[in-house]
């Protein structure tokens, strides 16, 4: 029997150089690429290198992706990937798009009473089946008679007709 106190272990510097320059395949599964290169390279490249190894997206969607498909998920697929509003250009995750046109002040509305699309939500609507005005809207109401009362009282009458009234009027 040996005596186990007795036995040292050292290392074979020169067996540790031929097993660290042994040349391997990339050992990414199930698909590995074409990498072929030392064993002293194949941690890092299998961590930062290989097309191949499942990466998280970098927008924090939840999903892995191979890392050459990564950057087209990021630009094109993910639901998280900034995009800007078409009306007010302000810049917000794809899946937050839909709710912010709801709110976005600049996207186009819908008259309540007559259906007609308005360039924004803000805009008001002058149509007959409106029964009743906004606060907002008296306000733009009340300005727009003041110009009225003061555009017809400049224009010159003949025979006590108005001449300005149906032009005023085919302005609101």
């Amino acid at each position: 029997m040996m005596d186990e106190a007795r036995c040292t272990v050292r290392k074979d510097r020169g067996c540790q150089r031929e097993i660290e320059s042994l040349e391997v395949d990339c050992p990414t599964q199930p698909h590995p690429c074409s990498w072929r290169g030392k064993l002293t390279d194949m941690e890092h490249h299998e961590s930062e290198e290989c097309p191949k190894r499942l990466r998280e997206c970098d927008l924090k969607c939840g999903g892995k992706y191979l890392a050459e498909e990564l950057e087209q998920h990021m630009a094109r697929d993910c639901n998280r990937r900034p995009v800007p509003c078409q009306y007010c250009k302000h810049q917000l995750p794809m899946k937050d798009l839909q709710d912010h046109y709801m709110g976005c002040e600049q996207a186009p509305g819908v008259c309540t009473h007559c259906k007609q699309t308005l360039e924004s939500k803000t805009e008001v609507c002058f149509c007959s089946k409106r029964t009743f005005q906004k606060p907002s809207c008296l306000r733009q109401c009340s300005a727009r008679s003041e110009r009225t009362v003061a555009a017809v009282q400049d224009t010159p009458r003949v025979s006590g007709l108005n001449l300005s009234s149906a032009h005023t009027l085919s302005r609101w």
